[in-house]
């Protein structure tokens, strides 16, 4: 699977490597400008904000994923463009789980 970096890292092209973002870091974009478009499974209504579950892949396959959003943004069960600052991505090396620093 592949996700659009908010910013390039030569150092891994060709590379594989796991993703990590805070769920409070993704905020709701135009489809234009996502870097992620999860399937949306299920959406938990908790006072001022919601967390926002989905599913990257076709078939429910693919990496499971959440997002927090303010209650006041209105995310309803189908795809949901999000993007996320840079500072926010942390990588790390699939095999043996530790942060990429690149």
């Amino acid at each position: 699977m592949h996700v659009r970096l908010p910013e390039a890292r030569p150092a891994l092209d060709g590379r594989n490597v796991l993703l990590g973002v805070r769920p409070e870091h993704f905020e709701i974009c135009e489809p234009g400008a996502a870097m992620l478009s999860p399937d949306i499974d299920f959406i938990e209504l908790l006072g001022s904000d919601s967390l926002v579950y989905g599913h990257l892949g076709a078939d429910k396959s693919g990496a499971r994923m959440a997002a927090r959003l303010h209650t006041s943004i209105v995310a309803k069960e189908g795809h949901l463009p999000l993007r996320f600052a840079a500072l926010h991505m942390h990588l790390f090396d699939p095999e043996s789980g530790k942060r990429i620093e690149a």
